[in-house]
């Protein structure tokens, strides 16, 4: 089973001590002489889980960190898309920087954002769905505390 890294480059983020909020860490960067720092919490382990797709058409989205100050010192943070169709699921880690709880920020979209969360990923997250009468739909995920 294929395994994405949400942030794959915060696979050379988490230095030995991690990083806590604040607190600089060793840039990953080759030739980088600026440190970096986190909004949040930096783990030395990741953390995995799966987004699962219950609802029955497709859904699209992302997956968003917390913000860090990158080599060229501005403000960014990560992002994995995903695009699943019904029964699918997609495996993930990462090593943050989470909000606040080990959160991740989970977006569903179709052209536009149609929900939001800001979630733990200590269980995976399942995405649901069903289709309204007026013939839209409605979706929305598990978010956990």
């Amino acid at each position: 089973m294929k395994h994405v890294l949400l942030c794959a480059a915060l696979i050379s983020l988490a230095g030995p001590a991690g990083a806590a909020e604040g607190k600089p860490w060793d840039a990953p960067f080759p030739n980088a002489n600026v440190p970096m720092t986190a909004e949040g919490e930096v783990v030395t382990t990741p953390l995995c889980f799966r987004v699962i797709n219950e609802a029955p058409y497709m859904l699209m989205g992302s997956l968003y960190t917390n913000f860090y100050t990158d080599k060229d010192r501005q403000k960014a943070r990560h992002t994995s898309n995903f695009r699943l169709e019904p029964g699918q699921s997609q495996p993930y880690c990462s090593y943050g920087p989470f909000y606040e709880g080990q959160k991740l920020n989970l977006v569903l979209r179709s052209l536009v954002p149609i929900f939001s969360c800001k979630t733990a990923i200590h269980s995976d997250i399942y995405l649901r769905g069903k289709v309204l009468e007026t013939g839209g739909t409605q979706s929305w995920a598990t978010c956990h505390d």
